[in-house]
């Protein structure tokens, strides 16, 4: 009995703690430099999954100092066609003077891969304000690279065929001299850096900025990550590489900050929460 009772104590405080920690928001920041005293400072938003924020998360961003907010993917679930969590985000946030967009694999696409266009809801998206990313854009000197294109033709290996910018991005960027973000949803892979670091024929950024894995979304104290998600919905890779989960990771040519995000993955409603895993909202200073 007594066993039976410290473990309803202990699920107990389990549930309530995780239903405290899904509600609350953390920045984490990151710095990363490239030589030079030049910094532009990126807020990434990513994997809101329709979530809305608070108006204690509100403060915190707006008591934040940042040049470019960068949203990378997975802002909304399939179902929500209202944009709620991102029509709340404008209306509250007060520095949304430069902003860019790449789609992730959940929610309505801003951007058609396959003839280079914005769909409805991207000039939607435009309307507020918010740039979507089709190729590159530059802001403040720094380019800020559809990077998807990248990583999806790399991760995928053509299943679904390379975006209709592949060639021009790749070709542009390899000649370009220029600073650059690649903004994309989907974290390069350990076998796709070891590609990227052998070939003289892919353009590699200066940062890349990604998303998708959630940092694992169910967590385990020292262990770390469990599961994350494949490329697109191809199912769940078990016991990743930890430091590819979430966070700076460099190697040769490769610099990659993969955030944990703010929301929980709805595919599985039982566990459309997130475990020791605090959702979180990132401010990235690039020295350059």
């Amino acid at each position: 009995m007594w066993i039976l009772f410290c473990c309803l104590v202990i699920i107990s405080i389990l549930v309530l703690y995780t239903a405290f920690d899904n509600r609350r928001i953390k920045i984490r920041k990151q710095e990363v430099r490239t030589g030079g005293n030049n910094c532009i400072r990126i807020l990434q938003i990513t994997d809101l999954h329709s979530k809305v924020l608070r108006k204690n998360d509100y403060t915190k961003i707006n008591n934040l100092n940042y040049d470019v907010i960068a949203f990378t993917g997975d802002i909304f679930v399939d179902e929500d066609k209202e944009y709620t969590c991102l029509k709340e985000f404008i209306k509250n946030v007060k520095n949304i003077k430069n902003a860019v967009y790449v789609d992730g694999n959940n929610g309505t696409i801003a951007y058609s891969r396959k003839d280079n266009t914005l769909t409805s809801f991207g000039k939607f998206l435009e309307s507020l304000g918010i740039i979507v990313i089709k190729d590159y854009v530059e802001i403040k000197n720094v380019i800020f690279t559809n990077y998807n294109a990248i990583t999806s033709k790399i991760l995928d290996n053509d299943e679904h065929g390379k975006y209709y910018i592949y060639d021009k991005l790749n070709r542009d960027m390899l000649n370009s001299n220029k600073i650059s973000v690649g903004v994309t949803h989907y974290p390069l892979t350990e076998d796709a850096i070891e590609i990227i670091n052998k070939s003289s024929n892919i353009y590699v950024p200066n940062l890349i900025i990604a998303g998708h894995y959630h940092g694992g979304q169910i967590r385990f104290p020292i262990f770390g990550a469990v599961l994350v998600p494949r490329y697109l919905k191809k199912g769940y890779k078990l016991f990743p590489n930890q430091n590819l989960v979430s966070g700076f990771y460099e190697k040769g040519k490769v610099k990659q900050y993969i955030s944990r995000g703010v929301g929980a993955t709805t595919h599985v409603k039982l566990l459309s929460f997130r475990f020791f895993n605090t959702p979180e909202i990132n401010l990235i200073s690039l020295y350059y």
